[in-house]
């Protein structure tokens, strides 16, 4: 029972010690004795007053309302049935409350929210709110809604549910509510009639090539349906019928080999009539393993012919893809061994690709290698991406390798098709940031000349050296849309004037043309092919796909360049600081040479040489193992260790050129095998194991690791990579006891996923990893049946009814009442009997000074004429005596007689 006087601030009630002191301490004792004590006990009421506000008394008035808190279970175990039933019994409770109290609704699973904050509404409506429905926690909700009844007023909560609780404590927010005096009426939902439910499917985790797997389903079917099996998204490898049973059935299921890698496994029960559709899937997760897979990509059609079939004939399961088709996930890279990116240009790769190639090696440890080629390395602009971190070698040109003078021309469509917009700027402004980036990036001693053109030349920012790049950056800021065709010969034949006439040693022509609208065609590959033969080469980029692309390809293989594809603007600068970079630097040395082979080292164990022609500058990391060199110590085969992963680097080529001869030799398949073999990661680690299983928050992810000796292995550094459709999830686990590892994964929805777990010793060193699957349970929510004697406990702990009619809900308890707030009462008395205490003083002075003028003049009216001697003077009567009126009278006459001596005796003097 609450105090209906209470104080916020309690201490201050120690000031009303002040108040005897206002009785010990008179006042002023010319007062009458009554207007003594009146002054007394007003200041004593004002004192009183201003310390009762400042200890700011509460005074909570009797509760006059009951506010209704409604929780709803809207969680997945709850059918359509039962969720129409139990709102249509809140319609009813709602009518049925009495005008003047307030009702609040509450929907609640594995989160609870408002839907209707407490009010006088008395109409259910639609619900608008969904709750995350994989899970019910019913203590959360009823924490809210205790929360949301005022202490002012009465409270009951009605909850609603099926009593299926899959986290939280209920009967633990049952005592706190019932701390409060808040009954909760509990209305149990029914049962569903049919409910056909998956209970789990179990699979090994593991299993072998060609090895059939044995599924075990255990399932509840009161009717009866139908069991499918599926792999992949819909490729179904068993149908089974299933017998209507009361009780729980168990399925064993031998089902077809799968092919190697991740396999995983879905089950779908189909049952007439059921009730619930979410309960009846599951799945499971096995690894196949199988011979090692290698992901080639090859930046031309057949070029990576010769290392294909060496992989394939040493039993690599191999899958060629052109640079377009790479994977752009890292759960995809995950799936292979090693990625062999062979002369594939920089930017034909996807940025996310590159991205997840960098990933699969630093984070996953599995392998990768770059083979050269002319596009490949610093000349195919891999310079500064996440696949040169990832590589042993760097692009940079070593400086003792002084590369000669450069004349570039860029010739640049300016017709109206180039003032398209592209993501809010125009393809034009694009090109011209290419070539003004393309001029910062050259030497003093290089030279550059740009030429606008629609049907004629327009505008030729050039010859300018160098040294004179701002020059040229500045021109090239005034280039604009022209208004005529495109007319590609006369732009060539300016070009081949420039280049006739120009010193430098490196000549180098970049056209940038719209690959629906490059005409005047007329002689132009004639051209380019005498240029060629003069030492001038062509790299065409064609900017969008059109009729035209064919032309401007041919343009580029005619003048011994490369040829770009711009699907979109907006990869002109790029394209056009690559190319510059490689023009530039000139990165490709040409000429016979045999590989001189460093120590002894797997890769090149028995292998003889023939000679190579050709390779691509490149420069070793501090920390690479060099194994092949080509002249001058270039590295031509470097190989580290980059994170939990292997990376190596072949510059030269793999048959298309440069290595034609020694390709078809049977040492090239050895190389081949052997630079496989080192790279790819070892299969599986003894020392690790993970497992996942379902916890109160979601998914616990738990990890085991061992020594070589089996003991456990502490203070490791473990990160499990899991990857989902809709991205990885990288996941630190914590140890919990010497060798386990766990981490509590709460939002990773219900299936398999195949996973990395990657583990660091303290140093930072890898110490292991392993490749799994992680199976997520299905939510338990789904699978928990109802839980009756639950709601009953909550109703029995808080003093609420079971299932009680809709008009006869518990009467409402609990109210401490409206706290009303008195010290501003106490102040505005403070302030009234202020000037009051001010009046009563005045007043009785005035009162005082009268009394003591009536009694002088009675005083007066009775003295005799003389007054003996023997009358003596009160000095503590106010009132005058007749002796001191004499006393004066004499004084005077003294004072008279002083004055005349006083002058009489000034006049003799004078």
């Amino acid at each position: 029972m609450s105090q209906p006087l209470t104080f916020l601030y309690p201490w201050a009630l120690i000031l009303l010690l002040i108040l005897p002191l206002w009785w010990l301490v008179p006042p002023a004792r010319h007062l009458a004795p009554r207007a003594r004590t009146a002054i007394r006990l007003l200041r004593s009421l004002i004192t009183l007053a201003l310390v009762l506000a400042l200890a700011e008394p509460l005074l909570r008035l009797p509760p006059g309302r009951t506010t209704t808190i409604f929780l709803l279970d809207a969680s997945g175990s709850i059918d359509a049935a039962q969720r129409a039933a139990a709102e249509t019994y809140t319609a009813a409770a709602l009518a049925a409350l009495p005008a003047d109290d307030a009702a609040g609704l509450v929907l609640f699973g594995a989160d609870a929210l408002v839907e209707r904050p407490p009010g006088p509404e008395r109409t259910l409506g639609a619900p608008t709110l969904r709750p995350d429905a994989s899970a019910t926690d019913i203590g959360a909700a009823l924490r809210l809604a205790a929360a949301l009844i005022p202490e002012s007023d009465h409270g009951r909560i009605v909850l609603l549910s099926d009593g299926g609780e899959t986290r939280g404590d209920l009967r633990t927010a049952a005592r706190a509510a019932q701390l409060r005096d808040l009954p909760v009426d509990v209305v149990i939902a029914a049962d569903p009639v049919r409910d056909a439910r998956l209970l789990g499917i179990d699979l090994p985790s593991a299993a072998r090539d060609a090895q059939r797997l044995p599924l075990r389903v255990r399932l509840l079917a009161p009717d009866g349906g139908t069991l499918r099996v599926l792999v992949g998204t819909d490729i179904e490898l068993a149908r089974v019928a299933v017998a209507a049973s009361a009780g729980v059935q168990e399925l064993l299921i031998d089902l077809p080999p799968s092919p190697a890698g991740f396999t995983r496994i879905r089950a779908q029960l189909d049952a007439p009539g059921d009730a619930a559709l979410r309960n009846n899937r599951a799945e499971a997760f096995t690894l196949v393993s199988g011979p090692p897979r290698a992901l080639i990509i090859e930046g031309s059609t057949g070029e990576a012919a010769a290392l294909t079939a060496a992989l394939t004939a040493a039993g690599f399961g191999t899958d060629v893809r052109a640079p377009a088709a790479a994977p752009t996930g890292l759960g995809e890279y995950a799936g292979f061994d090693l990625t062999l990116l062979v002369d594939v240009p920089q930017s034909a790769l996807d940025a996310r690709a590159q991205q997840a190639i960098q990933r699969s090696v630093r984070d996953l440890g599995r392998g990768l290698v770059m083979v050269g080629g002319p596009r490949s390395f610093g000349a195919g602009g891999w310079r500064g991406t996440p696949v040169e971190a990832a590589l042993p070698v760097t692009m940079d040109i070593p400086t003792t390798l002084r590369r000669p003078p450069v004349s570039v021309v860029v010739i640049i469509d300016i017709s109206g098709s180039m003032a398209a917009d592209v993501g809010g700027r125009t393809r034009l402004s694009l090109a011209v940031e290419g070539a003004q980036r393309l001029a910062d990036l050259l030497r003093d001693e290089d030279e550059l000349t740009v030429i606008p053109f629609d049907d004629a030349p327009r505008g030729t920012v050039g010859p300018l050296p160098g040294s004179r790049r701002a020059e040229a950056i500045q021109q090239l800021a005034g280039v604009s849309v022209g208004g005529g065709g495109i007319d590609y010969r006369p732009a060539l034949d300016e070009a081949a004037r420039i280049l006739a006439n120009t010193d430098r040693t490196v000549k180098h022509i970049i056209t940038l043309t719209d690959g629906d609208d490059t005409v005047g065609q007329e002689g132009a590959i004639e051209l380019i092919t005498r240029l060629r033969g003069d030492g001038v080469t062509l790299t065409a980029v064609s900017i969008g796909d059109g009729q035209h692309v064919p032309f401007i390809a041919s343009a580029a293989e005619a003048g011994g360049g490369r040829f770009f594809f711009a699907d979109s603007a907006r990869n002109l600068p790029q394209i056009l600081v690559d190319e510059t970079r490689a023009v530039v630097e000139n990165p490709i040395v040409e000429g016979a040479f045999t590989p001189l082979v460093h120590g002894s080292h797997s890769t090149t164990q028995n292998l003889a040489f023939a000679p190579l022609g050709g390779y691509v500058i490149t420069t070793a990391r501090p920390t690479a193992q060099i194994q092949l060199s080509a002249p001058g110590d270039a590295p031509l085969l470097a190989t580290w260790q980059y994170g939990l992963g292997r990376a190596a680097a072949f510059t030269s080529d793999a048959g298309a050129k440069w290595t034609t001869a020694w390709t078809r030799s049977s040492d090239f398949a050895r190389f081949a095998t052997q630079l496989a073999d080192w790279v790819r990661p070892a299969r599986g680690d003894d020392r690790l194991a993970v497992s996942a299983q379902a916890s109160d928050g979601g998914t616990a992810i738990s990890a085991q690791a061992s020594d070589a000796g089996g003991r456990p292995a502490s203070g490791l550094v473990l990160e499990a990579t899991v990857f989902m459709p809709q991205g990885e999830r990288v996941v630190p686990l914590r140890e919990v006891q010497p060798g386990v590892y766990r981490a509590e994964i709460a939002d990773i929805p219900a299936g398999a996923y195949p996973a990395v777990l990657a583990a660091r010793d303290t140093s930072g060193q890898p110490y292991g990893q392993i490749i799994a699957g992680i199976v997520v349970p299905p939510e338990a929510e789904f699978g928990a049946p109802g839980d009756a004697g639950l709601l009953e406990d909550a109703a029995r702990i808080t003093g609420g009814l079971v299932n009680p009619p809709a008009p006869g809900l518990s009467p409402g308890r609990g109210g401490r009442g409206a706290p009303q707030p008195l010290a501003m009462a106490l102040l505005l008395l403070a302030l009234i009997l202020l000037p009051c205490d001010v009046v009563l003083r005045r007043l009785a002075r005035r009162a005082g000074r009268v009394g003591a003028s009536a009694r002088r003049a009675d005083g007066a009216r009775a003295a005799p004429a003389d007054v003996g001697p023997k009358q003596r003077f009160d000095p503590t009567d106010p009132a005058p005596r007749p002796d001191d009126a004499r006393r004066a009278a004499l004084r005077e006459q003294q004072e008279q007689a002083r004055r005349r001596a006083r002058g009489a005796g000034g006049d003799g003097d004078a």
